[in-house]
């Protein structure tokens, strides 16, 4: 918008030189000419008063929006020479109510123009449909603008709330979490009764963690969606007498069953060998002959 009105004040500031510079048997055709832009530079100051802060607007990926401007409630329709909607530098349309003339430049299958509150309606919104829009309304005596930030975002993914460690006691519980969402974590620890809320930021999306009525909720959010995940905490804590790790991966879980199995065969191997061999010593001396009375004899 500023870009807009600069560009008119260069034009005019030129025209006006051109006009003081021009010789004395055409002063009376400049000076009329200089009063009509003199007039137009008046609503052109008018303007720049009127330009405020561009209005935040958040929709998501695939929504529409409609961006309008209560400042032409104040306007006769009749008195409204033109309307003009811009994206950035580029005009998107423009609308002579007397003349009943409606041109789109750009969006052709997704914007929608209302002829009444001068009102612009974008479809199928993309990511690259996010920046600044403008609307420019000229009238006989009045310049007005609006200025209004788009923001379209993808909804937020669905959080995660694993148990890091849970300690539980005859008289006391402690529960770890983490609750993650994309590229934000935070990590707490609560008890039966509290939990230390947590906060973190990223450029479009906000993770939090918070505890109440027993329920540890972590949340992620942006301006168009939210998604919550829940654990409630008594669950946890209802079992009395027990120490669980539960920060222990899947593999190492298992080497440690691999590694009680292994302990298990050796012994059950060691002993097994030893009463094979004890059994071996019993059979061979059952077996062994021993000395006969007769021979006893002939020997003598």
């Amino acid at each position: 918008m500023w870009c807009h009105l600069v560009g008119h004040y260069c034009f005019l500031v030129n025209f006006l030189w051109l006009s003081m510079c021009l010789p004395s048997h055409m002063l009376t055709l400049s000076q009329h000419k200089m009063e009509m832009f003199l007039s137009a530079v008046m609503l052109l100051l008018v303007g720049v008063q009127t330009a405020g802060s561009p209005v935040s607007v958040f929709r998501p990926t695939g929504g529409s929006v409609t961006l309008e401007f209560q400042g032409h409630l104040q306007l006769e329709k009749e008195d409204v020479d033109l309307i003009q909607w811009y994206f950035g530098q580029e005009k998107i349309m423009k609308y002579a109510p007397l003349r009943d003339s409606n041109t789109i430049f750009t969006y052709q299958d997704r914007v929608e123009f209302n002829k009444e509150t001068f009102s612009l309606e974008l479809k199928n919104l993309q990511k690259n449909d996010s920046g600044l829009y403008s609307r420019e309304i000229i009238a006989r005596e009045t310049y007005v603008v609006a200025e209004y930030r788009l923001s379209v975002l993808d909804p937020v993914e669905s959080p995660v709330l694993p148990v890091v460690y849970n300690w539980t006691s005859c008289d006391s519980c402690n529960v770890t979490v983490t609750c993650k969402g994309r590229d934000l974590s935070l990590t707490s620890t609560c008890d039966c009764s509290t939990c230390c809320p947590e906060e973190e930021h990223s450029t479009d999306s906000t993770l939090t963690l918070s505890f109440e009525a027993d329920v540890i909720t972590c949340n992620h959010s942006n301006p168009v969606s939210w998604q919550i995940a829940t654990m409630d905490i008594k669950a946890l804590c209802s079992r009395t007498g027990q120490n669980q790790d539960l920060s222990l991966p899947g593999p190492v879980s298992s080497w440690i069953r691999i590694a009680g199995g292994a302990l298990i065969v050796t012994l059950c191997s060691a002993a097994l060998y030893w009463w094979v061999k004890r059994l071996e010593r019993g059979v061979t001396e059952q077996f062994v002959p021993a000395d006969s009375p007769s021979t006893a004899d002939t020997n003598v």
